[in-house]
Order: C-alpha cells, then structure tokens, then sequence
C-alpha cells in the first residue's frame, strides 16, 4: 500500500477546502439574490397596489430611504453604494 506523502495529502486538503469555499460561497450568493428579488417585490406590489400600474407619487422608495433598510440591504459594501 503506498503512502501519500505530506505534501500530497496537504495540497488534496487544501482543494477540498477551496472547494467546499466555493460551494458555501455559490449557495449564499442565491440566497441573497433570492432574498433581494423578494424585497423588490414587495415594494413593487406595494408601490403598485397590487394594480397593474404603480402610482408613482406614493414615494415608497423614498421614505425606505430614510430608515436603516439601505444600511441593512447592502451590508459589508455599504460605504460604497449607501452612503454617498
């Protein structure tokens, strides 16, 4: 029976963990992106009343601004795409 040797058996480790990395990466990245599509929903169906036409005056978006909603949509990019 061969013996694999230790730097064999750290570099076949090593792809299992970049692999398992990209797996957990890929599943939280649907997620979110199931998670943003629901919110978008929800505010379309609200700005639009559940009509097939939104009336825009209604300014959803615009108070949704003004709460934390921005800080907690975008997490760890927030200083990049909230707060500028």
């Amino acid at each position: 029976m061969n013996q694999m040797s230790s730097k064999n058996i750290f570099l076949e480790i090593k792809q299992v963990m970049l692999e398992a990395r990209n797996n957990v990466a890929s599943a939280v990245n649907a997620e979110l992106l199931k998670a943003y599509w629901q919110t978008g929903r929800i505010i379309v169906e609200d700005e639009q009343n559940h009509q097939d036409r939104a009336d825009y005056g209604k300014g959803l978006l615009k108070e949704l601004s003004k709460l934390d909603l921005p800080h907690f949509l975008c997490g760890r990019c927030r200083v990049r795409c909230c707060d500028g």
